[in-house]
Parts: structure tokens; sequence; C-alpha cells
């Protein structure tokens, strides 16, 4: 069955509550406070079955005091039900709530003239000629105005009937993955633990999903859901929900935080948005203005930041940065209003387009280029431009999609005409970025040969350092892209050019030390020289490059690989012990280290990290204090 939130606004004391209850029979105004001065303070919730679907209704308050309340409300509704006073006609909050509506993204509108029962002479037409002025223009003009009166029950039944037509019309809220919570309400209940409330504005929720708290970062767990005072499995978006989760506590959230799937947004201080400011505004948008800003349940400040003028005159739109004061965690395209620190009345809104990871200078076209791409409808711009912003790091496909709402087919196909090079598990890397990268680890590479002329090449373990902060992933192709296009070659784990040969680099003296290095450990057999005493800084290289081609072994003892004592083997006198232990053992008879000692002539010194080296070599297999050979 279709699900459809709708938001009640309008005027204060415009009979919205009243409405509410004579449609559904549910009472809105919970609060004694409220009973008590007849107003709403705070959103009240009702449900509405109809033949087309179910409405999920929130009934905001209509005081200027509480627009705040409002735009938590109405933010992720799908249509509103404005409610005018047939007596009052269009007052200060009905153009407000409608400004705040159509800066919310909302399109569908029904427009209910209240209390008409008690109309004076000439009202209804008044009223009606009003608001087809107030409509002119707005995405509300063809919205189908109501007569009714709670009172009588008169043109109820019409009401219903116009409801309907929208949940009709309406097109399914579409399941876009990632979860997004605005946290409204925050408290405990017994047996229970902490419970929040607010509307599903994209994804699903479901019993044990994990979420995240921001901006905290906390993680939670959800453990049961609730869906209009019953308990559901699922809740789908667009819904209003309680949701009682483990993990975190009362005190650890507040309104205005957000639960979402992990990983989906982070906490920042800057947001690119569109902003809109109302042609009815009372003044323009400086720069570096202070403004409230209200995006989900979340009010704080901010200072514009102008990118390409100095003010915002009303009735224009800019692209520009706010910058706040905490962190902010809003998912991308989401709306927001803005109002004035003081007086505090709404000045205009938008979209937020991107989180940014830090402040722009003015005119950076750069900026202004991409946020125009953001702002704009073309999927290959957005994506392009999604890429060049991600830079080196590049972009999951599937993720893409789901920030900037766009349909999986029509990223791939983008990510295809742009000609992006795709890696593993479907990230992309913006193709000129990717080839600077991999022109940078060629390069690297060769100054590498440059400063160490015998060496192999450069280990490709050693790669990540030089790259800090680069996902390993995107390194890892770039190197498999320098190999398959053979401008890279790997040999025993170096990486090296394909022409380049260490032993072509040696020069007569190099090869003379060399020679020298490797007799004194083939004399030394397995009693070896200390190092120290033939190898100096000038010939360090020398003998590095020995131990990588494996002329020269390195016995390596401890749990973490490292040298405990600094012993080197030539490798003729493993090869020898292991002719000599392969001889003596070689029937399967377990020895220990002393029947080895026996066997091999060598000092304990160096007989056990000659035998912990053949252990890891797999030649030999450890029992406690015996060994035995490996079959192989």
């Amino acid at each position: 069955m279709k699900y459809l939130a709708l938001g009640v606004v309008g005027h204060v004391d415009h009979g919205k509550t009243a409405l509410v209850r004579a449609l559904t029979g549910a009472e809105t105004d919970r609060l004694q406070e409220e009973q008590d001065r007849g107003i709403s303070i705070v959103l009240g919730y009702a449900h509405l079955a109809l033949p087309a679907g179910e409405l999920g209704i929130i009934d905001a308050p209509g005081h200027e005091r509480f627009i705040r309340t409002m735009i938590a409300g109405a933010t992720g509704c799908e249509a509103i039900l404005l409610v005018v006073d047939v007596n009052e006609g269009v007052k200060p909050q009905t153009i407000e709530h409608l400004d705040i509506a159509r800066l919310l993204g909302i399109r569908d509108a029904v427009i209910a003239v209240t209390k008409c029962d008690i109309a004076q002479p000439g009202r209804r037409e008044a009223t009606a000629e009003e608001l087809e002025i107030l409509l002119d223009g707005s995405p509300f003009e063809e919205a189908p105005l109501v007569y009714t009166s709670s009172e009588t029950g008169d043109g109820l039944d019409n009401l219903r009937a116009a409801l309907d037509s929208v949940i009709t019309n309406a097109d399914p809220v579409r399941d876009e993955g990632l979860a997004y919570l605005p946290i409204d309400r925050v408290f405990t209940m017994s047996g229970f633990g902490t419970v929040v409330t607010g509307t599903l504005r994209r994804g699903s929720l479901s019993a044990d999903q994990s979420l995240i708290a921001c901006p905290s970062g906390l993680e939670a767990q959800v453990r049961e859901l609730q869906s209009h005072g019953s308990k559901v499995d699922r809740v789908e978006p667009g819904h209003r929900t309680a949701v009682n989760i483990r993990g975190v506590s009362k005190e650890q959230l507040r309104r205005g935080d957000v639960l979402a799937s992990p990983g989906s947004i982070r906490p920042t201080h800057t947001l690119d948005v569109e902003f809109e400011v109302l042609r009815g505004a009372r003044g323009p948008v400086k720069h570096r203005q202070p403004v409230r800003v209200l995006f989900g349940s979340t009010e704080t400040f901010a200072h514009t930041h102008l990118l390409d003028r100095n003010e915002i005159a009303p009735g224009d739109t800019a692209l520009i940065q706010l910058r706040f004061e905490e962190p902010v965690a809003p998912l991308h395209l989401e709306p927001f209003i803005a109002r004035f620190y003081s007086p505090m009345v709404t000045i205009g809104g938008g979209r937020i387009l991107d989180s940014a990871d830090g402040a722009y200078s003015r005119k950076d076209e750069g900026a202004l280029q991409r946020l125009r791409a953001y702002a704009g409808n073309d999927t290959v711009e957005i994506v392009a431009a999604a890429l060049l912003s991600s830079g080196r790091n590049g972009v999951d496909g599937k993720r893409l999609g789901m920030d900037r709402r766009l349909k999986r087919s029509d990223v791939q196909n983008a990510l295809n005409a742009i000609g992006a090079a795709k890696l593993d598990d479907g990230w992309y890397v913006e193709s000129a970025v990717f080839e600077s990268l991999a022109t940078d680890i060629a390069e690297l590479v060769r100054e590498h040969h440059d400063a160490n002329s015998t060496d192999r090449g450069l280990p490709a373990a050693e790669l990540a350092p030089h790259f800090n902060g680069l996902e390993s992933r995107v390194l890892d192709g770039a190197v498999q892209w320098l190999l398959k296009k053979k401008k890279l070659a790997s040999t025993s784990g170096a990486l090296h050019l394909p022409e380049f040969t260490p032993e072509g680099a040696f020069s007569e003296a190099d090869r003379e030390a060399a020679s020298a290095i490797e007799a004194a450990f083939r004399v030394g057999g397995l009693a070896p020289p200390n190092p120290a005493d033939v190898v100096s800084s000038e010939t360090d290289n020398l003998y590095r490059w020995l131990i990588r081609e494996g002329a020269l072994v390195s016995a390596k003892t401890d749990a973490r690989g490292q040298s405990t004592q600094n012993i080197v083997f030539h490798r003729d006198a493993v090869e020898n012990a292991k002719t000599k232990l392969k001889a003596a053992f070689d029937n399967g008879t377990a020895f220990t280290a002393s029947d080895a000692k026996g066997v091999l002539g060598t000092s304990r010194k160096y007989l056990i990290p000659l035998l912990e080296t053949l252990d890891r070599a797999k030649f030999t297999r450890r029992n406690g204090d015996q060994r035995t050979l490996s079959r192989r």
C-alpha cells in the first residue's frame, strides 16, 4: 500500500489541529500546555487510511516562535495540507510556511479553508482570491481548494477525496539504500533503553541493523522499531518511526543528531550549497553574514561565504559555502532553510550540494564549476565533477549513485562515457588523474634506481608511504596497470623499469667488492663473520644486494621476523647443511638441536639461527624441542 507523509501547515490558530482531529479522530495536541493555550507547540502525529493508501500526518505549529519545529515536521513530507481560516485569510505564517515548503522541495498540496460554518459574508470569495494571488507561479498553483468546517463536518469528505488523489498521483518513495534518520526526540523507556523518533528521510530500517550516530560517530544497533504506535520489522523511507537502539545512551544524543548507515556521511564544518534568497526577503544576503541554518531536525549557526559576488539579492540564487560553528552531518541534496540571525525570519534556503573538505578562496572557478555540475541535471557532468573532486582516491560507482541520488545504470553509463579508469570492486578514478598517479609511481622507481643502482628495484611494499592516505586498491591498481602496459616489471617483489638490470649498473670496483664480501661469508661457512667486520658504509648497498639476490641468507630469529642476532650465512653453507641433515635424518627420525650440532659441527650461537631459518623455509618442522625433515 502506498504511503505518503503529509505536513499540516498554516498560520497560528487557523484550525490545523481541529481539522486533523475531525479527519482522523486523533488529538495531536498531547501536551497540557498546548491544550491550555489552544496552540500547538510540538509536532503532532496522526494516521489516516484512504482508498489509495495511507497518510502519515504531521501537524506543525503555526506560531512564528515555533518555525524551527514546523521546518523539522515539514522536512521529509511529500505533500502539505495548507490550512487557512476563511475569516482571516492569508496571514504572515501562511506565506512563510508556503515558502518553506517550496524550499524543502515539496511540490504537492491541498488547500483547506477552515471555519466555513462561521464565515462572514463574502469571505469565501475573498480568501479564495487571496490564495489564487499567493499561489500564482508557485508549485502549488493547481492545488485543489476545499471549504471545510471541523465543527459540522462539512467538506471533510471532499477533503479526503482531494488527499486520496494526492496519494494516487504521487510517485512511490524509492529506497535509495543509505539510511538517514534525523532525530527530533530522544527519551528512555523502562525495560527498553534509548528510544529516538524521527521521519526516515532515506533508506530503510530493520531490526539488528547497524547505524552510526552523527556527528558523534557512536555506533548503534536497532533493537526494535515502531511506526504509528505498532511494532514493525521494517520501516520504509518517508515513514515516521520510533527506534529503540542499543549501544548509545540518551545522554549521548540530542535533537538534531542523525542515525545513518555506517560510512554514508561524515561530519563537516563546511557545506557547499545552492542558496536561494526569497523574493520577499527583507534584504540581501551578504558575504560572511551570520545565519541560522535548519535541515532535518538540526538548527545551528553558520556564516555565508559567497564565491562569485558580494551579496545575493532577494529573488536571486547563488552557489555558496556555509561555514558552521559546530560539525554537521547532512546527506547530499538534502534541503535546508536559512533564517536571519536576528530578527528570526526566513530569508531563503536551497539544497546541500556537497560536504566540502575545506574553505575555498573566493572566485575559485574550479569550485564553482564543480558546484554548477552538482546543481544541474546532467548525469555525465555530475559524475565527472565527483570524479575530479575525489582526486586520486577515486569513488565507488555504486556509492556515487547513492550520494547523488542517481540511478546505478545512469551512473554506469556516465562513467563509460567519461572513460574513467576502472579498478576492482566497481571503483573508478578519473583517467587523467589515474595516469598521473601511474607516472609518479614509475618516476619513483626511476629515482630509486638512480639512488640505489645495485638494487633489483623498489620493493612494492615500500610504495605506500610515498602516497600517504591513498586508497590501497588505487595504488595496487596503478601498479598492475603499469605492469600490464610493460612500463614497469616486477622481480621477487621489487618493481623496476623493464630495461633495468642492477648487475649492468655495477662498476668493476663494485663487482670486486661484492665478490670479496661473498667470499668472506662462503669461507666462513656455518661460522660466518660478523657483517660489521666485512661490510663498510661504502659497500653496504652491495651487501644488501647480495641478500636480496639470495647469495647471502639473513637468519631472523624472533616472531616478528626481526634479526635478534646479526648472523648471515652464505647460501652454499645453508645448502650444505641441508644435505648433511637430510643424509642423517631422511628416514623421518626426529632430532634435537644437540643432534644437529653433532652432524653440522657448529656452535649453538650459529646453530639455533640456522635451524630457525630452515623452519621458516619449511625444510624442517619443529615440535617442541625436536624437529623432523619436511616431506616435499
